[in-house]
């Protein structure tokens, strides 16, 4: 595959990362998990700093329009392959939300429900249980909804986060008393 990303610090047998992304992008037709893999991959890319948005919005505009999807302000992987699960359910998902008492959440689906997604690596010390539970009482006392999925839920059994979601779901919209604001917009 010709290199249309040229990194002056590569090395002669090395692609740039754009590239890499570029090349997975053609090597997965039609796999959904993939594609997934390749979404997260890219949303990584920008919060990581690894490229920047300009050099994100170039590779996006060389991907296949399959890639669309692309949202550039999720935290983790992890957020990017639940919303892309539940945006093809029909819900409808917003990424890093910061609502008033509550602070900045992972992912807010039909504008009630609360998810956060933990890995081991953030959420397993006391001080961090600690202020989750916080959270978690502050959204249920503005009337919304709040699940939390451990991260090898979502990597190992994304159809029981679904099913989950969708029980939550289906017992309606509470009646919800939270202002909230955005962290940024998309970046592609």
């Amino acid at each position: 595959m010709r290199k249309q990303f040229p990194d002056r610090s590569e090395r002669l047998w090395r692609m740039s990362v754009a590239d890499s992304l570029l090349q997975l992008a053609v090597l997965t037709p039609g796999d959904v998990t993939a594609e997934a893999e390749l979404v997260a991959s890219c949303d990584s890319a920008l919060h990581t700093r690894v490229l920047t948005p300009d050099q994100m919005k170039a590779l996006f505009a060389a991907m296949p329009r399959r890639f669309r999807r692309l949202d550039g302000r999720a935290d983790s992987g992890l957020e990017t392959h639940l919303r892309l699960a539940a945006e093809d359910q029909g819900w409808k998902v917003e990424v890093q939300v910061t609502i008033d008492r509550v602070g900045r959440v992972d992912l807010l689906i039909d504008g009630w429900l609360v998810i956060e997604l933990d890995g081991a690596q953030w959420h397993d010390d006391e001080l961090s249980r600690d202020r989750y539970a916080r959270r978690d009482t502050e959204a249920i006392l503005l009337g919304l909804r709040y699940h939390q999925f451990r991260a090898r839920q979502v990597l190992e059994d994304m159809p029981l986060c679904l099913a989950v979601i969708r029980t939550i779901l289906a017992s309606g919209r509470p009646s919800c008393t939270y202002r909230r604001t955005y962290r940024h917009d998309r970046v592609v």
